[in-house]
């Protein structure tokens, strides 16, 4: 990895482990701020921040992710597919009722790549929340940075938030959310890397 400036330490940054990307964002990731990564379905953006996450994670950073799309068996397929180089879609989205001796083998050796010496304590923490919205998500937030120390929080993704609100229209809640996580970010001196999808129009959806 390489060395953060003295401003960059200043700063809190983060280091993505994406050069370019982290040129773009002026060194890494700022903390009590919200990044977005957003681009049209079906082309990489959960395989995306895994690798961010996992790069940070590689930093010593602990964070945890807010998932509003996949049941837990398929996040754990899905991670234990990226640490141990199993890449089949069909072994990303295996429904099958019980975990073979192979997959179990796997998820194992997966989950030693997460260990730490002489702490017991985990570097990731996975959530499975439909329907979110600030409320759930402040609550996430304030438990696993008390309980563990996360600063990263990431949220797969912000089109599963919650709409239902009367007389308020889509944009208008969506807007308020993401105000509403800005404060949350400041509150609790975290980060939020959020996925979004782009319609066929490149705007965000809902």
């Amino acid at each position: 990895n390489a060395r953060k400036t003295k401003e960059e330490k200043n700063r809190n940054i983060i280091k993505t482990g994406f050069r370019v990307l982290d040129e773009s964002m002026g060194g890494g990731i700022d903390l009590e701020e919200i990044h977005i990564i957003a681009a049209e379905s079906g082309v990489g953006k959960t395989a995306m921040i895994y690798h961010v996450l996992f790069n940070i994670m590689q930093e010593g950073k602990k964070f945890c992710l807010i998932n509003s799309e996949m049941h837990d068996k398929q996040v754990v397929n899905r991670w234990t597919a990226f640490l141990t180089a199993k890449r089949s879609i069909n072994y990303f989205y295996s429904n099958t009722e019980q975990f073979t001796e192979d997959e179990i083998a796997d998820v194992d050796a997966g989950a030693k790549l997460f260990e730490q010496e002489d702490n017991d304590e985990p570097l990731f923490w996975q959530v499975s929340e439909n329907h979110l919205n600030p409320n759930k998500i402040k609550a996430i937030v304030q438990k696993y940075k008390s309980l563990y120390g996360f600063e990263v929080f990431g949220i797969d993704y912000i089109g599963n938030m919650d709409t239902r609100v009367k007389d308020r229209r889509e944009d208008q809640v969506l807007r308020d959310f993401m105000r509403d996580l800005k404060n949350i970010a400041k509150e609790s001196r975290v980060v939020f890397i959020c996925l979004a999808q782009l319609t066929a129009s490149q705007t965000l959806q809902a």
